[in-house]
């Protein structure tokens, strides 16, 4: 192991990164972890915010990640309200926004994303939501305990979560999607018909094939005008158009970006002892034989453990030994009252298959390119789920040329 003298700082109290600060210490490391957070707030689970948090199932207690005493066993030394400006590589040194110069051995990256945001005229209403902080999820549930209208702009599965949320809440609630067909963005379409139509049955209505032009109220948001004049009466707006990833603060160093920061095969970036994880890396999946981002929960601790494992063992010199990481991308969402699961990455060529019916309990569509299976969703169903993921990390998918689409970026 390496002495008791060196530093590892992980940049982003994130999911990702407490699962590379867990990593680290299950090593044997017993040198320095700091974990430098942008937020004011203790680390935090997020997938709930969109969902359970929204309806008032869960509190902020629930969805907290660790407490000051759990970091106190881990010996983590925590900066919060401190984001990262700059990594000198050369000197080892992060520059945070709070001027403390902060020496480093190795570093973690797990900075995330940001919301993409719109930009038209009203954009900056009261009343229009981003959601991708705890802050930004209690202002939004402070809006929704007030009832009303609510409009979600976009269907991914943040709008459909949020959506989803609205409805449990009794809010009318109405998605405007830019494509053609809602949903098409992120799945096969007999899986984004499926589920269209499950929002459609909770009561919300779908308008696809209009974007927003303009944002109309006085000091708060009263209206939302669409591409084809259709105006919609909005207490609350949402938009979840997509998200970029949080690496501006590299643009001065010697760290390579594409879409991310980019890595190779065992999450090390071009520069020695820094590594990246969750959805800011962009790294070298030797399953697929190309680079990609994942922007999943599963993802961001399973590659936060692996990244720092490996990151350890660079730092003791045991290059060797490092593992690659090559994941079968999975993410699940809970909508409309139903659990999904979806394993695999999208296959522009492949056939579709149905197990049951999509408007019964439970079903399954599976995407095949010859014998080879190369995704699976599934609704209500965790044992087929389990059986899916077991094939697919059991499959030869890197013989095949993938296009991918938001699962692997």
């Amino acid at each position: 192991m390496p002495d008791l003298h060196m530093d590892i700082v992980v940049v982003g109290a994130s999911v990702a990164g407490m699962s590379a600060v867990e990593a680290v210490r299950s090593t044997g490391f017993e040198g320095r972890i700091t974990v430098v957070g942008a937020e004011d707030e203790l680390p935090y689970d997020k997938p709930p915010l969109s969902k359970e948090f929204l309806a008032g199932d869960v509190t902020e207690a629930d969805i907290a990640l660790c407490t000051r005493s759990q970091l106190d066993s881990f010996d983590v030394e925590l900066m919060l309200g401190a984001a990262v400006t700059h990594v000198d590589a050369e000197q080892r040194l992060l520059e945070l926004s709070t001027g403390v110069l902060l020496p480093y051995d190795g570093v973690l990256l797990a900075t995330g994303m940001a919301p993409r945001r719109l930009n038209c005229a009203g954009a900056d209403l009261a009343g229009i939501h981003y959601l991708r902080t705890l802050d930004d999820a209690r202002r939004l549930q402070a809006d929704m305990a007030a009832g009303g209208e609510m409009v979600v702009i976009g269907t991914g599965f943040i709008g459909g979560e949020v959506a989803s949320s609205g409805r449990r809440r009794g809010l009318d609630v109405t998605m405007v999607e830019l494509a053609p067909a809602a949903f098409s963005g992120s799945v096969e379409p007999l899986v984004a018909e499926a589920l269209t139509a499950a929002h459609i049955a909770e009561g919300v209505r779908i308008l696809c094939g209009r974007s927003v032009v303009r944002f109309d109220g006085g000091d708060r948001v009263r209206s939302v005008v669409l591409s084809d004049g259709t105006v919609i009466a909005a207490d609350i707006v949402v938009v979840g158009i997509g998200a970029a990833p949080q690496d501006g603060y590299l643009e001065r160093s010697t760290l390579a970006r594409a879409d991310g920061v980019l890595c190779d095969r065992y999450c090390r970036t071009n520069t020695p002892a820094i590594y990246a994880a969750g959805d800011v890396c962009r790294w070298y999946n030797p399953r697929y034989e190309r680079h990609g981002r994942v922007e999943h929960w599963t993802n961001a601790v399973e590659q936060g453990a692996q990244a720092a494992r490996n990151l350890v063992l660079e730092l003791s010199g045991s290059d060797d030994e490092r593992v690659a990481y090559s994941p079968v991308p999975y993410f699940w969402s809970r909508q409309c009252e139903r659990m999904f699961q979806y394993a695999g990455v999208r296959h522009e060529s492949a056939s579709l298959s149905l197990e049951g019916d999509v408007e019964g309990p439970r079903w399954a569509v599976t995407a095949h390119v010859g014998d080879t299976i190369t995704s699976a969703f599934t609704a209500n169903w965790p044992g087929r789920a389990v059986k899916y993921r077991r094939l697919l990390n059991e499959s030869h998918a890197h013989e095949m040329a993938m296009s991918l689409d938001h699962q692997v970026r």
